[in-house]
């Protein structure tokens, strides 16, 4: 580094000298909720995704669509699709479905997990009384404060949450005033 008064040299180390192997870490445990993204979690940033290496089945012989990408650390892929209740599924990914930012591919990796019966949930009915403005954003949360479920309302109406886990909730009720169905995200004036 250097500029007209200063001149200074920096050595970096990287915390260990060899590049760990790509590692793959479930979040599911064996059971997916319905309203849950089957997450995948990696000990290194994901640098590319290869799609023709990477199937979803349910009953272990449907092939069936899905979305995927990453989030923004870029340490989990997150995978979408239609959920049905009391399913088994299997996530097969093929060697090198995914590369990391050293280059680094997977092994093969085939994931098993499935969903409850309809009569592991609940559904929750809510009406608000005295609202003074609409849009809102209404959230279940549970007793540690995690949010079970979210909607966007723009005017009176029942509100619905099907397919909860059965426990004790909170609601929590914002009012969208810069309507960009976010919370905690302002737009400045210019």
């Amino acid at each position: 580094m250097t500029n007209k008064n200063f001149s200074d040299k920096f050595f970096i180390k990287l915390r260990k000298k060899e590049i760990d192997t790509l590692k793959l870490v479930s979040g599911t445990r064996g059971g997916l909720e319905l309203r849950d993204t089957l997450k995948l979690g990696t000990n290194n940033p994901v640098f590319e995704i290869d799609t023709s290496k990477i199937a979803l089945y349910k009953q272990d012989s449907i092939r069936i669509k899905y979305a995927i990408e990453t989030d923004p650390s870029k340490l989990n892929l997150l995978f979408y699709f239609t959920k049905e209740f009391d399913m088994n599924y299997s996530l097969n990914l093929k060697s090198g479905a995914y590369t990391d930012i050293f280059g680094i591919s997977n092994d093969s990796v085939v994931q098993k997990f499935n969903t409850k019966r309809p009569s592991n949930y609940s559904s929750v009915f809510i009406t608000l009384k005295n609202v003074k403005s609409y849009p809102l954003i209404v959230q279940l949360m549970n007793e540690r404060g995690a949010i079970g479920a979210t909607t966007h309302i723009l005017r009176e109406e029942e509100i619905q949450f099907e397919n909860i886990m059965p426990g004790r909730y909170k609601v929590r009720v914002i009012y969208d005033s810069n309507k960009n169905k976010k919370m905690g995200q302002w737009k400045l004036p210019c």
